[in-house]
């Protein structure tokens, strides 16, 4: 009765494999009815192709766990109707009285769900690393496309200039129509690079900061729970819309709660609030992680700045989410303490609707 109320799969085989106990959850999660499967199927017949063969030898090794063990080991079932389950598969031997193996069990966790959850965060965050590497560039070679051109033009006026002193008959003339040219070619190679490079303008629109966070939090839920993060928030009623690019707005929260996330390894408290006035709407994303020393404070926001260690940081979060709120007529601020935690407080100008 015990086994059969378990909330996760629980199945039992003798030393041939011949599946002997098959639980409720089994047949929910996997999609076969214990009648079909005790006493008249293999358990390889389960496992995907080898997957039965490999997991008895890791029980008998005393790798896994220690010998007649396997702890938490990761297996993908498909179901007869094709749907693929996702999980961690815990077993064991069970002997005699006289040492003899005499039959194996497992417990089976589904973890199908928090998996997609992985794996949709994953891709969010490359997406995140990406359009921060795109803006940077674009920010990169427009100071450059600025640096460049002014002495370019400066050039192209003095060629200018020179042409109405020399007659269209002299031969000094045409090169100074090849040099002409070949300036305005360089000129016109420096305008596409910015093209190419700078992302499009994103569409703006009145968007509520509420909902906004709300979705966002929902989101990480899961994965801040996991890391011992207790999520608090507060958001006033009543606050106006802004006028913003939501995919924007989105990688400032995205990558400020993010970095919260990275900053408590041992758990902690991440706290949002918003507030505001006529004019202005302000959100407060707090953590109580390791924070941030005081002489980085000044740096933060400069690109490829990091404090963190790994190939996957380049440094340019915080300066693209820098840019994007100054872009949008807001201001960003950041209050840190070493041992105590890290507070971002961002202000966005609430939008007017034009009569």
């Amino acid at each position: 009765k015990t086994i059969h109320s378990s909330p996760n799969p629980i199945m039992a085989t003798d030393m041939k494999g011949n599946i002997i106990i098959w639980n409720r959850a089994s047949e929910e999660a996997l999609g076969c009815k214990a009648e079909d499967v005790i006493g008249k199927m293999s358990i390889e017949k389960i496992y995907s192709e080898g997957d039965a063969r490999k997991v008895m030898q890791m029980m008998r090794g005393p790798d896994y766990g220690g010998v007649g063990k396997l702890r938490a080991y990761p297996i993908t079932y498909v179901r007869e109707d094709g749907q693929i389950v996702e999980g961690n598969l815990s077993a064991s031997i069970i002997y005699d009285a006289k040492g003899n193996e005499v039959a194996s069990v497992g417990i089976f966790v589904d973890l199908g769900e928090s998996l997609e959850m992985e794996r949709r965060l994953r891709q969010t965050q490359e997406q995140l690393l990406q359009s921060e590497k795109l803006a940077a560039m674009g920010r990169l070679t427009s100071q450059i496309a600025h640096e460049l051109n002014n002495p370019l033009y400066g050039i192209m006026n003095t060629l200018e200039l020179m042409k109405t002193e020399i007659s269209p008959e002299n031969k000094r003339r045409k090169i100074l129509d090849m040099a002409l040219s070949e300036t305005v070619r360089l000129s016109e190679l420096l305008r596409k690079m910015l093209s190419f490079s700078r992302p499009d303008e994103e569409e703006r629109h009145p968007i509520d900061i509420n909902t906004m966070l709300d979705e966002i939090l929902l989101l990480h839920e899961k994965q801040l729970r996991e890391h011992d993060i207790r999520v608090s928030s507060s958001f006033a009623e009543g606050l106006g819309k802004v006028y913003a690019s939501k995919n924007q707005l989105r990688q400032v929260f995205l990558n400020i709660i993010s970095n919260a996330r990275d900053a408590m390894p041992e758990g902690g408290t991440l706290t949002v609030k918003t507030n505001g006035g006529k004019d202005n709407v302000r959100i407060q994303i707090a953590d109580t992680g390791i924070g941030i020393k005081e002489e980085y404070i000044s740096k933060i926001f400069d690109a490829f700045f990091t404090t963190k260690d790994g190939a996957r940081d380049t440094g340019l979060g915080l300066s693209v989410c820098y840019g994007f709120v100054k872009d949008h007529g807001g201001d960003i601020k950041v209050e840190s303490k070493v041992g105590s935690g890290t507070t971002f407080t961002i202000s966005l100008p609430v939008f007017i609707p034009s009569i």
